[in-house]
């Protein structure tokens, strides 16, 4: 008879697994090691793990809980564990790529539905300002070094973060914070403080796009957010521009379909012949 077993651990230390989980668990193997977990269980066959399932939170995001399964086999077994009580959050949330089909099919059998798709993809910035040759550069662009320095455009800026967030995580709520924590937030993530990322119009910020370099030659775009107006195309190449007369070479994007303002990039990016991270949700009957 085979000897299977599910149990609840609280590390993977001196655990038997099986190799080809080694792979898959390098992209979380920071939380395990870190035990940013609430729960952790794993299946073995013979004194070897082929599964395993983990959960977590999110202080942003303080109603759902997060999970993660990892297997080789008995993915259901760890997927009914970590979902037999998700009290007290309201739902459950599994994200994974597109063309992991065996996770996805458990999961549509689990009731799961798909709520956004993310897009994670750097490209050349020359390549980008040649595709915007035509777009029109934008001259009234602030930098966040020159907008913290004026308290009234600090507030404006960073309660307009508060709010552009909000409104693009309507299916998982954000946590409700003052813009002063906002403000903290982006300003620990180190942006960039003099990329002219931020667009005024008539007195009122309409407009902004953080930068975050993250090596000598490349960087990320973060948070982005604007009212009706404004071209999001305008003032990428606005920002494109200045990177590169600073020497930066490359720039990445993380592309929410539920973030609206980021995704009238889409086109730009070519998003649609890109794979992407799916994120799927579950609701407790």
């Amino acid at each position: 008879m085979e000897n299977i077993s599910l149990q609840q651990v609280d590390s993977l230390e001196d655990l038997q697994l099986n190799a080809l989980l080694i792979e898959p668990l390098q992209a979380v193997q920071w939380r395990i090691d870190a035990r940013r977990f609430m729960e952790m269980f794993i299946v073995t066959e013979q004194n070897q793990v082929e599964g395993i399932g983990f959960s977590w939170t999110n202080p942003n995001h303080p109603t759902a809980k997060y999970i993660q399964i990892i297997a080789t086999s008995y993915m259901p077994k760890l997927m009914e564990q970590l979902l037999q009580s998700i009290s007290p959050y309201n739902k459950a949330i599994l994200s994974c790529w597109e063309y992991e089909t065996e996770k996805l099919a458990y999961m549509k059998n689990f009731d799961f539905h798909l709520f956004r798709k993310t897009y994670m993809e750097s490209y050349a910035i020359n390549d980008l300002l040649q595709k915007l040759q035509h777009v029109e550069e934008i001259t009234n662009s602030y930098s966040l070094q020159q907008i913290t320095s004026n308290s009234r455009l600090e507030k404006e800026l960073f309660s307009f973060v508060k709010t552009s967030y909000e409104q693009t995580h309507l299916h998982n709520e954000a946590k409700n914070k003052s813009w002063e924590l906002w403000r903290d937030a982006v300003l620990e993530d180190t942006p960039d403080m003099e990329t002219p990322c931020i667009i005024i119009d008539e007195d009122k910020i309409s407009a902004y796009m953080f930068v975050h370099p993250v090596g000598e030659n490349h960087v990320e775009i973060g948070w982005m957010g604007k009212i009706n107006h404004v071209e999001m195309q305008c003032l990428l190449k606005t920002v494109l521009l200045y990177l590169v007369e600073a020497s930066f070479e490359t720039v990445e994007f993380e592309i929410d379909t539920t973030d609206y303002f980021a995704y009238e990039l889409a086109d730009l990016l070519e998003l649609e012949n890109k794979a992407s991270w799916h994120s799927y949700m579950y609701h407790q009957k």
